[in-house]
């Protein structure tokens, strides 16, 4: 049964002075609560389908407007594609809202949901900046690393350096891989959730960061569930040209959501 949560407490904090990574407790969750966080995405994707598939057609057409975009250049495409997985928890902004409402018994509407998010509008807005500059830096990387080692990047390179041994390719690939999962790790325990936080309470973004790095770091087993069950999502919707994201965005906002309420003590004093 989903925990309930008071939020006349957070038009209260609102009110308020900010609050500090001191006042914020994290929890510690069980290995399987990932799972359990998808369970209740999948509930709330049922509870309002209309609005889910709505997000989720809307994060379809942003990714083929990408691919659009960026099919004549592979550095593009390989940034662009790997900024999907960077950008996509400030996208979900309007997830968190709509999950938020429908906890506490409110009707989830876009409308609704506009109102809370211009309620932290500075504050996520912030925290979006930070996320373009990772965006920026690691697309600029891709580029760079594309550029100088371009043959690596071709089709069938993958294959032609296993069957010939080529440690040069190979280790390209495992270079900008690597440095790809950096930027991921990055952004996964800094956005984990600090925009959920931002919108359900009143704190700064540097205090949002630094509790989610804390929540991470306390659950480091099932963060790493979370984090696992993320990418294959995304995967799965990058197999099915994008439509995977119409019903499989939705519902990982809306655990992520429920993810927040775990991991974070939101009852005050």
């Amino acid at each position: 049964m989903a925990m309930t949560h008071d939020h006349s407490i957070s038009t209260s904090q609102q009110q308020g002075q900010l609050q500090t990574p001191s006042t914020i407790e994290v929890r510690k969750v069980a290995v399987a609560a990932p799972i359990t966080w998808l369970q209740k995405g999948w509930d709330d994707f049922y509870r309002i389908p209309a609005l889910s598939l709505l997000y989720g057609l809307l994060s379809v057409a942003g990714c083929y407007l990408m691919y659009i975009y960026a099919r004549e250049s592979l550095a593009l495409l390989l940034g662009l594609f790997s900024g999907v997985l960077l950008a996509g928890p400030f996208v979900a902004v309007g997830l968190y809202a709509a999950a938020r409402d429908m906890e506490a018994g409110h009707p989830a509407t876009i409308g609704r949901s506009l109102r809370s998010i211009g309620a932290a509008a500075l504050r996520i807005a912030l925290i979006s900046v930070f996320l373009a500059v990772v965006y920026i830096l690691w697309l600029r990387v891709s580029s760079i690393i594309v550029a100088l080692h371009y043959a690596a990047f071709q089709p069938d390179a993958v294959q032609l350096a296993v069957v010939n041994m080529d440690w040069g390719t190979l280790s390209v690939l495992a270079l900008y891989l690597g440095i790809g999962l950096l930027f991921s790790i990055l952004v996964f325990m800094t956005m984990a959730v600090s925009l959920p936080l931002i919108l359900d309470r009143n704190v700064d973004p540097v205090t949002a960061v630094l509790t989610s790095i804390r929540a991470v770091n306390a659950n480091r087993v099932p963060m790493l569930l979370w984090a696992v069950l993320i990418a294959a999502a995304a995967v799965v919707s990058f197999a099915t040209a994008f439509l995977g994201f119409a019903v499989l965005f939705p519902v990982l906002g809306y655990a992520t959501w429920h993810s927040y309420r775990d991991l974070v003590v939101t009852e005050q004093p």
